[in-house]
Formats: C-alpha cells, sequence, structure tokens
C-alpha cells in the first residue's frame, strides 16, 4: 500500500504517508478518491504529507500538474483546508511539492515544504494557532 491515511486533532486533520514505492499513479488515485473516502472534509483544516518513508519516488512533472488540476476540481471539497504541509526530504519529492505548491491554485490555501516531519511538525502549530490582533 503506497499510502496510510489518519485523521488526527479529533478530525480536524489528516496525515498522509508514504510507504515504500509511491508514484504518481498512486498519488493521482488517491486524489481522485478522496470525495468518496468517507473522510467528513468539511472538518478538515490541515493536511499533511509525510515522505519520509518514501523508499522509490516515481512521479513526474506531468503528474504534479493532473494532482494540481485534481485539487482545483475538488476546491468545494477543501473549502475549510487552511494549511497543506509537505515534508519531502529527497531533492526529487523536495522539487515537485515546491511545484504543486506553485500551481494548486487553491485560493487562501497556505503549503509548507519542509525537509522533515520534526521541521513540519515545527512550523505547523505556528499557521494553526489563532494569530494575535
Amino acid at each position: 500500500m503506497p499510502y496510510v491515511t489518519t485523521l488526527i486533532n479529533e478530525g480536524t486533520g489528516i496525515v498522509r504517508r508514504g510507504e515504500s514505492v509511491l508514484t504518481g499513479k498512486d498519488m493521482i488515485a488517491e486524489a481522485r478518491a478522496n470525495r468518496s473516502s468517507g473522510v467528513d472534509w468539511s472538518r478538515i483544516t490541515h493536511f499533511i504529507l509525510d515522505f519520509e518513508g518514501v523508499e522509490s519516488f516515481e512521479v513526474s512533472t506531468a503528474e504534479v500538474h493532473t494532482l494540481a488540476a485534481i485539487a482545483k476540481d475538488n476546491a468545494d471539497l477543501f473549502a475549510g483546508l487552511k494549511v497543506l504541509a509537505i515534508a519531502a526530504p529527497a531533492d526529487l519529492q523536495f522539487g515537485l511539492a515546491r511545484m504543486f505548491e506553485a500551481y494548486h491554485g487553491l485560493p487562501g490555501l497556505e503549503v509548507g515544504v519542509f525537509r522533515s516531519m520534526a521541521e513540519l511538525m515545527a512550523w505547523l502549530p505556528t499557521v494553526l494557532s489563532p494569530q494575535p490582533e
């Protein structure tokens, strides 16, 4: 199984961990299945993609563009999503995650791309916590 998905923070966050071999085809299939996943997306405010466990990352730039297009098509589904955080330790993962950051087209979505889950987890509370006025 290329992904393991877990709900966190009382159902307001989701973590999708890549494992072993992760392909663009796998990622696209998972993205297309979001509507039928049974997740109450209206409650999801933050989404974490963790690629630390991925041993082989086989994703093309064309597939990243497809993923961005699917995200745009699912904009209504992700209306409450405020933060997408990606742990991408390998150079290819990091570069493609940054490409997605540039092309996702979801208004108001803050995207953070990090080299490790430790960096991601240090950043996440700073964007999830209410900011003083």
